[in-house]
């Protein structure tokens, strides 16, 4: 199982939160 496609979804979803 592969949790780097669940670390990068988290770390876009701050990404996405600090451009708001």
């Amino acid at each position: 199982c592969n949790g780097i496609e669940e670390v990068a979804a988290i770390i876009r979803d701050k990404q996405v939160e600090e451009n708001l």
